[in-house]
C-alpha cells in the first residue's frame, strides 16, 4: 500500500515539475522575443455581462471614448458555459477619459451586412472617425453566405436615444482581386480620401469610394520588413503622427508552446502620400511575458484601434481571444525604438 502511495506522490511531483519546466520554457521564449519599448501602462477593460469580450477598437467620442468589441454567444443550459465560435456579434460601449465603462451604454450592434436581418457572424470591428462621423469596418459572411468565407463591410454609426445604430445597411467593400477569405483591412484617411491597407506582402493600398464601397488599387510595392515573426497582417486604423502614418499590426508564427502558435503585435510608420512607402518598424514584437503565460489560453495579442493624445498613444487590443486591454505607449520612446525599412 505504501509503495503505491509513494509511486503516486513521485508521479504527481514529476508532473508538477514538468508543467513548471514547460511554463519556464514558454516564459524564456517570450522574454527573449518581446520588447516593452515605450509601454507605460496596461489596463484591462471588463464589459459587464460579456465576460469573453475581446478584439476591441476605439475612437474619441464626446469627451471620452467609444469602444467596440467582439462577443461570442453563450448557451449555458445546452453547452455548459462553453462558447460557441459559430455565433459572433459586435458590441459597443462608451468609456470615460479614465477608460471606465459606462454600463448603461453597453449594447450589441444590430449589424445588417449580407442580409437585412440581424447578423450572427460579424467579427473584429475597426472604428474610425472620418471628419466628425464615426465609421465601422468589419468582416462577415459574403452575400453567398458560404461558411468559412468572409468579406469586408463598412458603414456609418449614429447615436440615437436607444443607443448606436448603423445609419443604413453596411456596404460591401468590393475589390476586383479579393479572395474567399477577407479580413484585417486597415483603413486610413489621407487628404479627403479614404484608403485601406489591403495587404502588406505585397503591400497593396486601395482607395475606397464612400458612396459605393468600390475599391480601386492605387499602390502595390514590395517592402523589406526586417521582421522575422510571421507575415504582417492588418491591425489598427492608421493615423498621422508627426507627419507619418502609424499603425499597429499583428503577425503569427509556429512555436513550441501550448496551442502551437503565437500571435504578436508590432508597429510601423509610412509616408503620408501615395505610394505610402513604409519607413520604420519595431524590430521586435511589443508586449509583456504575462500576455502569453495563461495555461491553456491562446497565445494571442491582437490590436484593433488606437487613440493619439499629446505624447501618448492608447492601443486597444485583444488578449487570448477572451480579454480586452488598453496599452498606453510613450510616443517618443516608441518611435525611438523603430528601425528603418526599405523597398
Amino acid at each position: 500500500m505504501w509503495n503505491i502511495r509513494i509511486k503516486f506522490i513521485l508521479a504527481w511531483c514529476l508532473c508538477i515539475l514538468g508543467v513548471q519546466a514547460g511554463q519556464s520554457e514558454v516564459d524564456a521564449i517570450f522574454e527573449r522575443l518581446l520588447s516593452n519599448a515605450g509601454m507605460v501602462e496596461d489596463r484591462q477593460i471588463k464589459i459587464p455581462g460579456y465576460p469573453n469580450a475581446y478584439n476591441p477598437s476605439i475612437v474619441p467620442y464626446k469627451g471620452g471614448y467609444l469602444l467596440s468589441f467582439r462577443f461570442r454567444s453563450n448557451y449555458p443550459d445546452k453547452y455548459r458555459d462553453q462558447y460557441r465560435t459559430d455565433l459572433s456579434f459586435i458590441g459597443l460601449v462608451r468609456l470615460d477619459k479614465k477608460f471606465r465603462v459606462a454600463e448603461k451604454t453597453i449594447q450589441l450592434l444590430n449589424v445588417m451586412s449580407f442580409s437585412p436581418r440581424f447578423s450572427l457572424s460579424a467579427e473584429d470591428a475597426r472604428l474610425m472617425k472620418i471628419g466628425d462621423k464615426v465609421y465601422i469596418f468589419f468582416n462577415d459572411l459574403p452575400f453567398s453566405q458560404i461558411l468559412g468565407h468572409f468579406a469586408m463591410y463598412f458603414g456609418e454609426l449614429v447615436e440615437e436615444r436607444e443607443g448606436f445604430v448603423m445609419k443604413e445597411r453596411a456596404k460591401l467593400l468590393t475589390y476586383a482581386h479579393s479572395v474567399a477569405l477577407e479580413k484585417n483591412w486597415s483603413p486610413f484617411v489621407s487628404g479627403d480620401r479614404l484608403y485601406v491597407i489591403y495587404s502588406d506582402q505585397p503591400r497593396v493600398i486601395l482607395e475606397v469610394d464612400l458612396d459605393t464601397g468600390y475599391c480601386n488599387e492605387v499602390a502595390r510595392t514590395r517592402t523589406n520588413w526586417n521582421w522575422d515573426h510571421g507575415g504582417i497582417r492588418g491591425g489598427t486604423p492608421a493615423y498621422l503622427v508627426d507627419g507619418k502614418f502609424l499603425t499597429f499590426f499583428h503577425s503569427s508564427f509556429a512555436a513550441k508552446i501550448p496551442k502551437g502558435r503565437a500571435y504578436v503585435m508590432g508597429a510601423y510608420t509610412f509616408d503620408a502620400e501615395p505610394p505610402f512607402t513604409v519607413r520604420r518598424i519595431t524590430p521586435r514584437p511589443l508586449g509583456q511575458v504575462i500576455d502569453y503565460t495563461e495555461d491553456n489560453a491562446p497565445k494571442v495579442v491582437y490590436p484593433g484601434g488606437m487613440v493619439i493624445e499629446d505624447r501618448y498613444i492608447h492601443v486597444a487590443r485583444g488578449k487570448a481571444d477572451s480579454k480586452i486591454f488598453i496599452t498606453t505607449f510613450d510616443k517618443e520612446a516608441l518611435f525611438s525604438s523603430m528601425e528603418p525599412c526599405s523597398e
